[in-house]
């Protein structure tokens, strides 16, 4: 008796989508598309063998500013093939990761930026920008302190509290995530305003 109310109703819901999409069919089309972005593509010859660390991270820089980030990367990941070990290169590859929305290798990136060099204030404060893309807003706070800690001189740092970001993709965070109501967002807006970041904010020119 079961399997046959199971075939009855599978008969039922297939009908029902049969019927659903002739009349979608028959309906006069209303316009809506879904526009999607093409796929990132490399535009231009891969890194020489023959040239130097530098060489490679100028021409790695200058492809990230004409936002060809996949021939960026190919070019700062040949640099640290000559230079193992250069926290600016893992952080300028991690910069590069996360405009292209790879959070995870982003991160991994920064990551070892910080393994190589401690007190790297850039580093530490674009991997609190991931665990802020995250939702991880405690670990957020701790690298974007440890990134004041290491260079408090930097009013960068502390605009990226109440200022939008540079970049559109990237939000600002901290002292400016967005207040939602309920008890945990509630918390850690409170734990945000009150921490010893946000509260140089009124040291710094408007």
């Amino acid at each position: 008796m079961q399997s046959r109310h199971l075939i009855v109703a599978a008969a039922v819901i297939m009908s029902s989508a049969a019927c659903a999409a002739s009349a979608v069919s028959a309906r006069p089309h209303s316009g809506e598309q879904v526009q999607i972005s093409p796929p990132e593509v490399r535009r231009t010859e891969p890194p020489s063998v023959s040239a130097s660390a530098d060489e490679l991270e100028g021409r790695g820089d200058t492809l990230r500013g004409e936002k060809a980030y996949l021939d960026a990367l190919d070019y700062y990941r040949a640099a640290l093939a000559k230079k193992p070990g250069a926290s600016q290169l893992f952080n300028k590859a991690g910069i590069t990761e996360l405009l292209l929305h790879r959070f995870r290798e982003a991160a991994k990136d920064f990551e070892r930026a910080i393994k190589y060099d401690h007190d790297y204030a850039d580093a530490h404060n674009n991997l609190g920008v991931i665990h802020y893309l995250q939702k991880k807003y405690g670990k957020a706070i701790k690298e974007y302190e440890k990134a004041i800690k290491a260079r408090n001189d930097s009013a960068s740092f502390y605009s990226n509290c109440t200022r939008k970001s540079a970049t559109p993709s990237i939000p600002c965070y901290i002292c400016g995530v967005p207040w939602k109501r309920d008890t945990r967002e509630l918390a850690m807006y409170s734990r945000m305003r009150n921490s010893p970041v946000c509260e140089k904010m009124a040291d710094l020119p408007s």
